[in-house]
């Protein structure tokens, strides 16, 4: 089991961080998502405005906040959500000023720092922006757009000496550790069926009617998808997050789907797509039932996972539990991205430390969560399912509210 993605934003902004220590480093962490989750609403509302009309903005920004996922996520600190931000505000710039170029591609350049899949998003704006260009500005420009993969393998090749390494072995742990699902249903779970149902019929009736004016927000959708579709074709295990940007545009659709109608004369067609219109609000309504409960456990949901790592770190590095883990020649794991937590807390090699993969005869203790708060993690995507029971012959011998340690040699006891 290797580490995890280096990804070369995340690790800038957490530089940034990192003076104020440990807490301060995820205060700073957490309070960019959550600027990130607001500025994406904005944006989201400036595209279908734009794009549109203000009513379409606000439909589509009303669909994200009331996305139990999206909100779920941003509460729990995901680093995504400030990225798809930058994407939508590269599209606002762009329905602002058609062919604004390098203000557009700067943006994606940073957003494709996070998610690779922005490459794509990249490379095609480029190819709309060359046929118009100099020989010298096109130069320029796709430095621009390739800023982004050739600054994340220089980035690999001086952490790990391996250009590449983020695509290879960083690939597998996403292949083992999470459950794959089909992008249509990571969509339905992101947006909400009502939603994804109404974007899909929003999208055919913008090409229809406003076909000039659905060019962007369309496009956006269709190249996202198909960006996600290639990580998917590699045989990586796709997470709801990584469809945030196809959401984010799809969410532009549906707005149109519901208040499109502003945008016709008066006449029977307006008529009966106002009533169509609300009724797919109403239906949002109906739906959005999970996102008030996601609001009122916000908290739980921040605190949660935090809580549940510095109890992990207390484990492993005091008492009883940190004596035995010195001991101990291995440490099993329910999953492997706790991996690089226990090696680092316990001052253990990687190669001590193993998940599901490990088999159980390499290890003498074993650490399962056990409390509410550690449980939080299933929800976040540590734990693919319930942390799976100690193997046969392990015996808990210590541990606190959110973690338990079992040990099955008398060697390890303490």
């Amino acid at each position: 089991m290797g580490a995890p993605t280096p990804h070369p934003l995340y690790i800038a902004v957490a530089t940034l961080g990192a003076p104020l220590g440990a807490d301060g480093a995820y205060t700073v962490m957490l309070l960019a998502v959550y600027v990130g989750f607001a500025a994406l609403v904005w944006l989201v509302f400036r595209l279908g405005h734009e794009a549109f009309s203000w009513p379409v903005g606000v439909a589509a920004a009303f669909v994200l906040v009331t996305s139990y996922v999206l909100v779920s996520d941003t509460a729990s600190g995901f680093f995504d959500v400030p990225v798809v931000a930058l994407v939508i505000g590269a599209a606002v710039f762009e329905a602002g000023s058609p062919r604004r170029g390098a203000p557009v591609l700067a943006l994606l350049a940073v957003a494709g720092l996070q998610r690779p899949e922005v490459w794509l998003l990249s490379a095609a704006y480029w190819l709309y922006l060359a046929p118009g260009l100099s020989w010298r500005s096109r130069s320029w420009l796709a430095l621009l757009a390739g800023a982004a993969p050739l600054v994340w393998g220089i980035s690999d090749l001086i952490v790990t000496g391996d250009p590449t390494y983020s695509f290879g072995p960083t690939r597998q742990n996403a292949i083992t550790l999470h459950p794959g699902k089909s992008i249509p249903v990571l969509l339905r779970d992101v947006l909400r069926l009502p939603v994804l149902a109404g974007a899909i019929a929003g999208f055919a009736l913008a090409l229809w009617f406003e076909r000039a004016r659905a060019a962007l927000p369309a496009a956006l959708a269709v190249l996202s998808t198909v960006a996600v579709g290639i990580l998917q074709a590699t045989g990586l295990a796709l997470l709801p997050r990584w469809t945030f940007i196809p959401a984010a545009a799809l969410a532009v659709m549906f707005g149109f789907a519901v208040m499109g109608w502003t945008l016709q004369g008066p006449g029977p067609l307006r008529t009966a797509w106002a009533l169509a219109g609300l009724l797919g609000i109403l239906a949002v309504l109906v739906s959005g039932r999970p996102h008030f409960q996601a609001v009122r456990s916000l908290q739980t949901q921040r605190d949660g996972p935090s809580r549940a790592e510095r109890d992990l770190r207390s484990l492993t590095r005091g008492g009883e539990s940190a004596s035995l883990l010195r001991r101990c020649r291995g440490i099993g794991l329910p999953t492997g991205m706790l991996v690089p937590f226990v090696a680092y807390y316990a001052d253990r090699k990687t190669e001590d430390v193993g998940g599901p993969g490990r088999p159980v005869s390499a290890s003498s203790v074993y650490i399962r969560p056990v409390s509410a708060d550690a449980r939080e993690l299933q929800r976040i995507g540590v734990f693919a399912k319930p942390a799976p029971k100690p193997p046969p012959g392990f015996k808990a011998v210590t541990g606190n509210r959110s973690w338990r340690l079992y040990t099955r040699s008398a060697g390890c006891s303490a």
